[in-house]
């Protein structure tokens, strides 16, 4: 019988992780599941993982290496403030179809009081993606495309709340309709909202009340 390396064995755990994850759901993950999607004993697991904890947090770091990939070659396109402002809101979408058990274990872990470094990377996750959108809005501002006067993180919350709200919707009508469609549809609504052109010119100083 053919041995596996440790890396290789690593990466199937991390992958069987995903996988039930992605059809049961987090509270259904067990040693027992991930040691039968990849073949080996409960036992064995540990030999790579101090606990299921560890698991996850690889998880989530695979997660984060992909978006952070995603988001530089966003960020450095040679690409108009609102294209790339657009691409982040896209791939945000984008990844809600493509990879629902990180949606899944995104959300768990913002609740799974056991786990507090668990629950510490996934924030820490959902800060970079704001730090790298509001760095944008800021582009947006010096450049004078977006409305300098309004608080970018504010924007940003708008921005986010609006998405939230749309894939709340499409979650609950069990995936009724076309969410990256819908998303377009709603990103055009919001630059034209942002858009310095269509900002009210007697706005005042302090911003909008």
């Amino acid at each position: 019988m053919i041995r596996k390396d440790r890396g290789t064995r690593r990466q199937q755990i991390v992958k069987a992780t995903i996988q039930i994850i992605t059809k049961h759901g987090l509270k259904e993950l067990t040693s027992k599941r991930i040691a039968k999607a990849v073949g080996i004993s409960d036992a064995a697991i540990y030999r790579h993982f101090p606990n299921k904890e560890a698991i996850l947090m690889e998880v989530l770091q695979l997660f984060s290496d992909r978006v952070a990939t995603i988001h530089k070659t966003i960020l450095t396109a040679d690409e108009p403030v609102f294209r790339k402002l657009e691409l982040l809101f896209q791939e945000k979408s984008r990844r809600l179809v493509e990879h629902p058990e990180q949606t899944l274990l995104m959300r768990s872990a913002m609740v799974f009081r056991g786990h507090p470094s668990l629950r510490r990377s996934a924030v820490e996750m959902l800060d970079a993606y704001k730090a790298d959108v509001i760095s944008v809005l800021r582009q947006g501002q010096a450049s004078g495309v977006i409305d300098p006067r309004i608080d970018p993180e504010h924007l940003y919350h708008c921005i986010i709340g609006g998405l939230y709200f749309l894939t709340e919707r499409w979650e609950t009508s069990q995936r009724s309709f076309d969410l990256p469609e819908a998303t377009a549809k709603l990103w055009n609504s919001i630059q034209h909202m942002l858009s310095n052109k269509n900002t009210e010119k007697n706005l005042p100083d302090g911003g909008p009340s």
